[in-house]
């Protein structure tokens, strides 16, 4: 029996078509949105991951950073900027050692003679044994004399005894040796080398074991010596002519030792040149 298709039924077949291509249209749709949503999330997430790998590779980074940041230990400079004098009430903690140039600084009444911790003749061969000062105890040697004090401040001036005769090898051993045992016994005092000064152009000349180029190469060493030890280093620039010679007003007759003129030079250098707190 042969089905009959009717005019109806043809319209019902062409309405059930168009359902079927909207309802695919719809399925297509909806799978491209899924799909486009499906890629966003992934690549915000890959961002996202991104992000924060960065953030722990930068937070990794600071922590190197501040590891490399840490503190680290400076170079110490031994020479000191010139600046304004400072008062003459800085240096009533300050103590002088030294031989009869530093004994100068107190027979002119340029610092207060019981800071004076010097000597006629005192060397760094003997600084360690001579006694030249009195204490409680008696008579003591310079660095005994300062357990009785309290210095917050040292000068040293030494070297002029024995630059004619005690090789340059010992001199910078007996030197550092003294400063190393200064700083055990007084190790928040600031401490100041002060350089062997000059002497006159007639007294290298009489004398060739005081030649300035001499004092000179041996105050080189004491610079080193001041930045090794992390001390104070003072030059004697403010002595000296246009030749490095001591000037010749300021000498003495022997050429060597100094007038009052001097002293005050000296001295007013000193002020103007103080670590600065």
């Amino acid at each position: 029996m042969k089905k009959r298709f009717t005019k109806r039924s043809g319209i019902y077949d062409e309405v059930n078509k168009k359902w079927v291509i909207i309802l695919l249209g719809l399925i297509t749709f909806i799978f491209i949105i899924f799909t486009i949503i499906s890629i966003n999330y992934a690549v915000n997430q890959v961002e996202k991951d991104n992000f924060i790998g960065q953030n722990s590779s930068e937070s990794s980074s600071s922590d190197i950073s501040n590891s490399d940041n840490l503190p680290i230990e400076v170079s110490f400079i031994p020479t000191i900027t010139e600046h304004d004098p400072v008062e003459y009430s800085y240096f009533t903690d300050a103590y002088f050692i030294g031989d009869s140039i530093t004994v100068g600084l107190g027979n002119y009444s340029i610092i207060n003679q019981s800071n004076i911790v010097a000597d006629i003749g005192l060397n760094l061969q003997t600084i360690d044994t001579k006694k030249i000062i009195n204490s409680p105890e008696g008579l003591v040697t310079a660095l005994k004399s300062l357990q009785f004090k309290d210095p917050k401040k040292i000068y040293i001036m030494l070297g002029s005894n024995g630059i004619s005769w005690q090789p340059s090898a010992v001199m910078v051993d007996k030197y550092s040796s003294f400063i190393d045992q200064i700083k055990a016994q007084h190790p928040l005092a600031d401490i100041y080398i002060s350089a062997i000064p000059p002497v006159t152009n007639a007294k290298q000349k009489s004398d060739a074991r005081f030649a300035n180029s001499k004092i000179d190469e041996y105050n080189l060493t004491l610079l080193e010596i001041a930045k090794e030890k992390k001390v104070y280093y003072l030059n004697s620039s403010i002595l000296k002519d246009e030749y490095g010679n001591l000037i010749d007003l300021y000498a003495e007759k022997d050429g060597m030792h100094m007038k009052k003129e001097a002293y005050q030079a000296l001295f007013e250098y000193y002020s103007r040149h103080t670590k600065k707190d």
